[in-house]
Formats: structure tokens, C-alpha cells, sequence
């Protein structure tokens, strides 16, 4: 059986949903308490994981449309 990309996004969605109230229903249940500093702190390691995510996927797609990876290829041959 095919599912049709709509049908798709609206599960993975759900799921993501199911997720997200399952983790703040959790948080809110130990009722920790993070200073500003915490905050800037998860916030600095969220941004930069995903700068160097992003980075490293436009140095991927970069390499592999200049043709770098295609003279790797020859050298092996």
C-alpha cells in the first residue's frame, strides 16, 4: 500500500506532535527550574549544531557539484 506524501507529512506531523506533548507534559511533571544562563547556554548549543549541520551539508552539496568528487573517482581508477 502507497501512501500519498500528504498522508505522510500529516502522520510524521502527528507523531512530531505526540512527541512534543509527551516531553512538555515530562518537563513539567519534575518542575526544574533553569537560570537565563541556562537558557543562553542550550540555546548557543542548539544554534551552532545547526550552523555546523548546515555548513557541512553546502560544503557536501558544494563538493559534489564542482566536480571534486568526480576527480577522486578517477584516481582510483
Amino acid at each position: 500500500m502507497k501512501l500519498s506524501t500528504l498522508a505522510l507529512a500529516a502522520v510524521m506531523f502527528g507523531l512530531l506532535g505526540f512527541v512534543g506533548w509527551g516531553l512538555w507534559d515530562g518537563w513539567r511533571r519534575i518542575d526544574v527550574e533553569i537560570p537565563l544562563f541556562g537558557w543562553i547556554a542550550i540555546a548557543a548549543g542548539v544554534g551552532l549544531s545547526v550552523l555546523l549541520g548546515a555548513g557541512l551539508m553546502a560544503l557536501s552539496f558544494y563538493s559534489a557539484r564542482s566536480g571534486h568528487d568526480d576527480r577522486v573517482r578517477r584516481l582510483d581508477e
